[in-house]
């Protein structure tokens, strides 16, 4: 077993990753992709209430049938988030969704 030496902002940053695993991959689905992800913010208890706004405005920003499509791009590609670099693993779709997550709301600044 490797223990993770990596700060705490790289495991929150790990968390936001989950949800945009989670909302995506549960495309399908009833509630929406976007429901889903807002919903998972919501349970995020590791980042501020600031950074949980802009995650809100973020996803919410995305149109639903964005979400969709970087979704089923993933669908069939399995991702362990026990691991720290599976979005290494992730399609180049998802991979760009939660940069821009990243990015927009988990900086220093947020």
């Amino acid at each position: 077993m490797t223990i993770s030496t990596r700060p705490a902002r790289s495991r929150r940053l790990l968390g936001a990753i989950g949800v945009g695993i989670l909302a995506l991959t549960a495309c399908n689905s009833t509630p929406s992709a976007k429901r889903v992800a807002l919903d998972i913010v919501e349970t995020m208890d590791s980042i501020s209430d600031t950074q949980k706004q802009c995650l809100r405005e973020k996803i919410d920003s995305y149109d639903g049938s964005a979400l969709e499509e970087i979704g089923e791009a993933q669908e069939n590609q399995a991702l362990d988030f026990t691991d720290a670099d599976a979005l290494e693993n992730a399609t180049p779709e998802l991979q760009a969704f939660v940069e821009d997550l990243r990015t927009s709301c988990l900086t220093d600044g947020s």
